[in-house]
């Protein structure tokens, strides 16, 4: 039996075992290639070596590939569970969302060669000032379908809230997810409360303005009807829940939901800034990860471009 067809024998027989091993589940050959190519050396190698030393080989290797490929039926099954949280048409809308989001990469970022990279480039470019670059093109057309299945959908109720709305179902956080952030405290740490600062503050001196009646009515009503008119993320939606509930294990979106929870609103620079601090740009491809980024940057990003 020649080496050549050896080889091929080899392959045939490593995708049928993937395929039996884990059914519906594709194997990503780039990302299990180191393993792939063990399997095939150990295989040929074994020729001199014995069918015993060669059994042991194969086993081991697919321990390995089992674990690898466990990691990811995890990740798609967190993904399939949050998607039936949200429902069949939010999440359709929403995966609109992230595919119009990469599509958005490729066609403004056409040199870089991986979605981790494109991501990373728009992210530093979101953490300038000013963060919205002139010469990004869009796909107007499908941005405003997406836009509009938001709305009818309700979805954009689920992340985003304008301050005359009023939000028909409210979720509590509490339930599935308690904040990181102030879990391992120093034990040097003072508590603030315990501390007498009036020695240290000047009593200030108040100014009496002295403002017609009429204009600071005027000024009131104008403040009052942008903050109606303005768009504020909803800390109580569906779609905060739902990342708290199927996402959490992953420190990231861990970080993030304890910044959300304590300081709710999150400046968009500040997010980029912090999603760019991770050492392998591979991490901004994870579903979730392009999720918050859809919803937080590139969902009002769009929606300010339609609007001009």
């Amino acid at each position: 039996m020649g080496k050549a067809y050896q080889l091929t024998l080899h392959i045939r027989q490593w995708r049928a075992w993937c395929s039996i091993a884990k059914p519906g589940i594709s194997i990503n050959f780039a990302a299990h290639g180191f393993w792939f190519g063990a399997v095939i050396a150990t295989s040929v190698y074994a020729e001199n070596v014995g069918r015993k030393f060669m059994r042991k080989c194969i086993i081991y290797t697919l321990i390995a590939l089992i674990l690898g490929c466990s990691d990811t039926t995890r990740e798609d099954e967190k993904l399939k569970n949050f998607n039936e949280f949200l429902g069949k048409d939010k999440a359709e809308a929403l995966d609109a969302a992230v595919e119009s989001f990469q599509n958005f990469l490729k066609i403004n970022y056409p040199d870089k060669r991986t979605l981790g990279e494109r991501t990373e480039l728009f992210l530093k470019t979101i953490s300038e000032e000013p963060y919205f670059d002139q010469t990004w093109n869009f796909n107007s057309k499908k941005d405003a379908e997406i836009i509009a299945e938001f709305e009818k959908t309700s979805l954009r109720k689920d992340i985003y809230l304008y301050g005359f709305e009023n939000y028909d179902h409210y979720f509590n956080l509490n339930e599935v997810y308690n904040p990181k952030l102030f879990e391992n405290k120093n034990s040097d740490s003072i508590d603030l409360g315990s501390l007498d600062l009036s020695p240290f503050l000047e009593e200030e001196e108040i100014i009496e303005l002295n403002i017609e009646d009429s204009i600071r009515e005027k000024r009131d009503r104008e403040f009052k009807s942008r903050m109606q008119n303005s768009l504020f993320f909803n800390n109580s939606g569906l779609f905060l829940y739902a990342l708290a509930k199927f996402g959490a294990k992953d420190t990231v979106v861990t970080n993030y939901l304890d910044v959300k929870i304590v300081a709710g609103d999150i400046l968009t620079p500040m997010l980029a800034n912090g999603l760019i601090q991770m050492r392998d740009n591979k991490k901004l491809e994870e579903p979730f990860i392009q999720r918050i980024i859809v919803a937080e940057i590139y969902f009002p990003i769009v929606r300010a471009k339609l609007k001009e």
